[in-house]
């Protein structure tokens, strides 16, 4: 028998200790879900590192049943074609929170209006902007996400928007990870907050995603480039393929959601209508069936053909070339002006975010 999917809610209805009572409970049913059943998505959702969930996933069959509730797929194949089927869309269920109904759908509008030359200008400007960020953060112990990677999302993001400083600083962390895990009462608040700040302000086509979803995207993707190419020890021979390789190992979202818009058979599995599917981005990536070595940083894998890219949804996916390209130009600025750069630790992550594995601090020491 089927389990009920949880709905979304949208905070601005409901009082801060109904929203609570809300956020709690969700919470509390991920983090029961997993220490007592050992179901491998209810780990995740939980907070689980993923490394060590992902064989558990690839045991279970193509398409099963989580404690949750949803279908879970972690198998590329089946994860593509799933991506790929009419018959699965977006919607609201399972997500626990819902700050900008619209912004997470398939049918949201495009990020930014057409690719007019302005836009290509801008777009030229980002390595001059790359060199200028490196440059001022200097050699020494640097924390690199705040120094690089924010700093240049948010100039881009504020250039293509006519936004103040203050407003691109405003563009909040966390939105794609409340759809499946519940923040905070305090953060569930700031995250409405901040939205509903520039929601006057920012009206036209897709600009309000752009801000929302862009920013934290882009920093997302800079981030873990950062991170592979800091703990990688040495200069990169393409940027653009580490960075390939970077969004097969850490994808823009780890987790897609899919309601079955009718009844479907997928991976031996008979989903219902209404019934919600969960695709296991990251460790689709990182299947053992399509890759070898799943886990190792090789650079220029896609090139030679033997991987293809892993999927993952539209979500965010308008915002990833955008996100690339910063992230290929801060590389390449990084190993011009610090080639000997090393980090002073691991990639620091933020709390309840098994949807992104939000960054929140990398520091390293940048020497030339």
């Amino acid at each position: 028998m089927a389990v009920a999917p949880l709905q979304a809610i949208d905070p601005r209805r409901y009082g801060d200790a109904a929203l609570a009572r809300h956020l709690l409970t969700l919470r509390g049913e991920q983090w029961i879900g997993g220490e007592e059943t050992g179901d491998p998505y209810a780990l995740l959702l939980r907070g689980r590192e993923p490394a060590s969930v992902f064989p558990r996933l690839w045991e279970l069959p193509d398409v099963h049943r989580s404690t949750t509730g949803a279908w879970v797929t972690a198998r590329q194949a089946t994860a593509s074609a799933a991506l790929a089927d009419p018959r699965l869309g977006p919607g609201p269920a399972g997500q626990a929170l819902v700050v900008v109904p619209g912004l997470l759908d398939r049918d949201a509008p495009p990020p930014v209006p057409g690719p007019d030359p302005a836009w290509v200008a801008r777009r030229c400007r980002v390595a001059r902007r790359c060199r200028e960020l490196v440059d001022a953060a200097g050699a020494g112990e640097t924390e690199v996400l705040s120094a690089l990677a924010r700093p240049l999302a948010r100039d881009c993001v504020r250039e293509l928007l006519g936004l103040t400083p203050q407003e691109a600083e405003a563009a909040p962390e966390g939105l794609v990870d409340a759809r499946l895990c519940p923040p905070p009462l305090r953060a569930a608040r700031a995250l409405v907050a901040a939205v509903d700040a520039v929601r006057g302000r920012l009206t036209g086509p897709g600009e309000l995603a752009l801000w929302a979803l862009g920013v934290d995207t882009a920093v997302r993707v800079m981030a873990h480039a950062l991170a592979l190419r800091l703990e990688a020890g040495a200069p990169l021979a393409d940027p653009a393929a580490a960075v390939d390789e970077v969004l097969r190992l850490e994808p823009p979202v780890r987790f897609e959601t899919r309601v079955a818009r009718a009844p479907l058979t997928l991976g031996g599995a008979g989903i219902e209508a209404g019934e919600q599917l969960v695709i296991a981005v990251q460790a689709a990536g990182r299947d053992p069936r399509v890759h070898v070595e799943p886990d190792a940083f090789r650079p220029g894998r896609q090139t030679r053909g033997n991987a293809p890219r892993p999927p993952w949804g539209a979500a965010v996916d308008a915002y990833v070339p955008m996100a690339r390209l910063l992230a290929v130009a801060l590389l390449a600025e990084l190993d011009r002006a610090f080639p000997r750069s090393r980090p002073v630790e691991p990639l620091v992550r933020r709390c309840r975010a098994p949807v992104t594995g939000g960054p929140v601090r990398l520091r390293a020491v940048l020497s030339r």
